[in-house]
């Protein structure tokens, strides 16, 4: 799904079954519609059962409207 269809507050399972990673994408913009001007991700991610990364990153639309991430 794209950020245009997804609300905040919505997780996004998923894997890779080649390598064994999984995780999660949680959009954690606080009270934006989905049609802001930037967005906050937080992203977790496994490889078994373990936690091998964790982080926020925050994207937002340029000029075109593609969306970046914010550096």
């Amino acid at each position: 799904a794209t950020l245009e269809e997804t609300a905040a507050g919505t997780s996004r399972q998923w894997n890779n079954a080649d390598s064994g990673h999984h995780g999660k994408v949680t959009d954690t913009t606080p009270s934006a519609p989905a049609t802001g001007k930037c967005r906050t991700l937080e992203t977790i991610a496994y490889h078994e059962e373990q936690m091998i990364a964790k982080g926020t990153a925050e994207l937002c639309r340029d000029a075109k409207g593609v969306w970046v991430h914010k550096e």
